[in-house]
């Protein structure tokens, strides 16, 4: 289902320049980089990326992959999948100056093509939004009230839950049941699939400043193809950190980012939920393993 995107969504006052977190690291958002257009960058879905490499960071241990990936992933029945797109992905992105949302774009793009996802091409209608807003907040409960299609069949309940998440981000995924037939004698397999059907993404725009495109896509990308607890994540070596008040978030995304997601989108959109879980711990120690060999490669190369 494609999103139809509000009017008035996209911000229309400038940054504030006295955020200390401005001068956080080169090619940091800005405020001066950051006055919004009043259009949204066309969706990003077909435009192929160089590898992603990801560099610098420890390994994490078996132990601490299990540990962070059955934190952040919300429990369902165990005959039940976890959700996911099953459909191509279109990307739209509104709110920040164009030539940052292009570079957003095409990270989007980049990062859901390394997660195993396929891309809906160009004039692609979007089912992902990031939105950079002012007032997440208030957009939220203004989208409650003019928009209540883009939260599907929530619950007033649900959205006093989406309105208390933790940090200058509002995120949710809209979630559809497919009946999915099945082979018989199948046990790794449920009768269901669980599609996520598009996610919607709402950002502050005075926290992306002193934070790169990068790290900005990174953890949209996460918060938009999966279903995750955000709180689970708090000061831990994920992207999910990225907007913690204290400590150091990482630049982009970590080897247990990029396994989780490659994890979550390996193999069929049914498989019952602790066959998933353990796709996701083998896909972050693959992505560990890639991560190892390609630290060894560069430093034998330097020598």
């Amino acid at each position: 289902m494609a999103l139809l995107l509000p009017g008035g969504v996209a911000a229309q006052q400038s940054l504030p320049s006295t955020s200390p977190s401005s001068q956080a690291m080169p090619g940091a958002i800005t405020a001066e980089q950051d006055m919004p257009d009043t259009t949204a960058a066309p969706p990003a879905g077909a435009a192929k990326q160089d590898p992603i490499i990801v560099m610098g960071r420890q390994a994490p241990d078996p132990e601490t992959v299990r540990s962070l990936s059955r934190a952040i992933t919300p429990n369902v029945a165990p005959d039940d999948p976890l959700a996911r797109f099953n459909e191509p992905v279109c990307f739209i992105t509104s709110g920040l100056a164009q030539a940052t949302l292009e570079q957003i774009g095409d990270r989007l793009a980049a990062d859901a093509e390394q997660a195993g996802l396929r891309l809906a091409g160009a004039g692609c209608h979007p089912n992902v939004a990031i939105l950079f807003v002012n007032g997440v907040e208030a957009t939220l409960k203004r989208l409650e009230h003019d928009r209540a299609v883009l939260f599907g069949t929530r619950k007033p309940a649900d959205l006093h839950d989406l309105s208390r998440q933790p940090g200058p981000v509002r995120a949710w995924n809209n979630i559809r049941m497919v009946q999915v037939p099945l082979n018989e004698g199948s046990r790794l397999v449920s009768d269901v699939r669980m599609d996520i059907v598009n996610a919607i993404v709402l950002v502050e725009r005075s926290a992306v400043v002193g934070r790169t495109t990068n790290q900005i896509a990174d953890y949209a990308v996460m918060r938009a193809l999966a279903v995750i607890r955000p709180r689970r994540a708090i000061g831990r070596d994920t992207i999910l950190s990225l907007f913690d008040t204290a400590g150091s978030p990482p630049a982009e995304m970590t080897v247990f980012d990029r396994g989780y997601l490659r994890g979550l989108y390996n193999g069929a959109g049914n498989q019952l939920a602790n066959v998933q879980q353990g796709r996701i711990v083998q896909g972050i120690v693959n992505q560990t393993n890639v991560h190892t060999k390609t630290n060894v490669s560069a430093d034998t190369s330097a020598h």
